[in-house]
């Protein structure tokens, strides 16, 4: 990338050479939005809410003039709301979801796994209720689900997952004492696809007793503290998930009843836009 310079007696403020372009190259507008955000002919930031799905520039949304929009007053065509304002853009939403899935089902056809992809979205990312509402929504065909760490955002996902497909699992971590167990084995008996993920030992122990006296069937998930270093990204590194692999395995052969491998989040994203390539 070419570095931006300026002469050295020429005034910092002047724009007369100043380009769409050169806005996209300054704010990195292709390393974080693309395909979905970028610089528009006006200069101003626009979105294409199905990135590389949109056939044309009429799906383009300048941001610039929802925001004129909203903000003008009534007598002047606008709604007269105050800002500052959060958009909600969920056909990006729901194109990633498909990315997404598409990306995970075109791999495991070009390996010939039998295996499937089950997402499940971490509620603490954004517990916005539009948020989840159309993570749960658009994910339907795709069987997504959640991911808990807490009571109230277990609460939160049985209130969503209500309306969710039946088979989308709803995967509880996070540190339970008796009454996050109690409410998970709760929503078990309510016909959601609950998985109870083990942090601790003790943890077993309220499990069994709790739906024994229930009569509840919990399923249970095992957290592996993995000797394999994956800079805090279980998912980024071929090695970690060689090992996790390899106790499931394990775990398979001594006779447990294993569905899933969690491959957890950080599956080799490009945060920083480097493009370096991880293991």
């Amino acid at each position: 990338m070419q570095e931006l310079q300026t002469k050295p007696n020429s005034n910092p403020m002047d724009c007369s050479h100043w380009s769409p372009s050169l806005s996209s190259l300054l704010y990195n507008i292709e390393k974080w939005g693309a395909p979905y955000f970028s610089v528009n002919s006006s200069g101003n930031i626009s979105v294409r809410p199905n990135g590389l799905n949109s056939s044309s520039i009429h799906e383009e949304i300048d941001l610039l003039k929802v925001v004129k929009k909203v903000s003008d007053n009534k007598l002047s065509g606008g709604f007269g709301l105050q800002l500052s304002l959060i958009i909600h853009l969920p056909d990006v939403l729901k194109n990633r979801l498909e990315s997404l899935q598409s990306a995970f089902e075109s791999a495991i056809s070009s390996w010939n796994c039998r295996s499937r992809y089950q997402g499940v979205y971490p509620v603490k990312s954004n517990q916005d209720r539009f948020i989840v509402e159309d993570i749960v929504r658009f994910g339907f065909p795709f069987q997504f689900g959640l991911e808990v760490g807490s009571k109230p955002k277990l609460l939160l996902a049985m209130s969503f997952l209500c309306k969710g497909h039946p088979e989308a699992l709803l995967i509880c971590n996070g540190f339970k004492d008796k009454d996050y167990i109690l409410l998970a084995l709760i929503a078990r008996k309510l016909a959601l696809n609950v998985v109870i993920v083990l942090e601790q030992v003790e943890e077993l122990d309220l499990v069994t007793d709790l739906s024994t006296k229930l009569h509840i069937s919990p399923v249970i998930g095992l957290r592996a503290k993995l000797r394999t270093k994956h800079g805090g990204h279980f998912g980024s590194t071929s090695d970690a998930i060689g090992e996790a692999t390899q106790i499931y395995c394990e775990l398979v052969r001594l006779g447990a009843y294993m569905q899933f491998i969690d491959a957890g989040g950080g599956l080799g994203i490009d945060y920083d836009g480097s493009k370096i390539k991880i293991k």
